[in-house]
């Protein structure tokens, strides 16, 4: 292997680690979305099931929010993707 296809190795290299560590944080981002969703419809539910109407969602101090239809598989994302994702 020549120093060139080496230093274009390593840089694809780096290139999919920062992806990855892109990925895992919007993973965990949405992880913890979902949880706050989930608590709070939890928390909505038990509120109804005493009695209180209406409740607010204790976690964000804002009642639950409402989530749009799920992307078309296939579709891109509304949002730009970084530099490690571009290639």
């Amino acid at each position: 292997m020549s120093d060139y296809q080496g230093a274009e190795l390593h840089k694809l290299v780096e290139r999919y680690e920062t992806a990855y560590a892109e990925l895992r944080a919007a993973q965990e981002a949405v992880r913890g979305i979902l949880a706050d969703v989930l608590l709070a419809e939890r928390w909505r539910q038990l509120g109804e099931g005493f009695g209180a109407g209406g409740m607010q969602n204790p976690l964000l101090g804002q009642p639950p929010p409402v989530l749009g239809p799920p992307p078309v598989l296939g579709q891109p994302p509304e949002r730009e993707m970084s530099e490690s994702w571009s290639g």
